[in-house]
């Protein structure tokens, strides 16, 4: 495992290394190649699918509204609290009726 410091260095070396025009230029060319490959091709099909899109979509909107329906329970549960203790307030003054 490796330290803090030990991470610090390698992020340094990889930036140094990059920094040259032909390490630039391999890397480019590996990526190339590397996003050209059937199981990457394949994955990146799946992950940027319009049905995933869309089911994801769907997903959110349902959680959206189950967090509205909670919230209005909650404040309808919170208004009769506040009428039913505003009632037994107002009988409590008028002599205990």
């Amino acid at each position: 495992m490796r330290t803090q410091q030990d991470k610090i260095n390698r992020y340094n070396a990889n930036k140094r290394y990059y920094l040259k025009e032909e390490n630039k230029k391999q890397k480019r060319e590996y990526m190339k190649a590397y996003s050209k490959r059937p199981s990457v091709v394949a994955r990146n099909k799946e992950k940027y699918s319009y049905a995933n899109y869309k089911e994801n979509l769907v997903k959110q909107n349902e959680r959206e509204n189950q967090e509205k329906l909670k919230n209005f329970v909650v404040e309808i549960t919170n208004d009769l609290l506040h009428s039913e203790n505003t009632t037994r307030f107002t009988n409590y003054n008028n002599g205990g009726q």
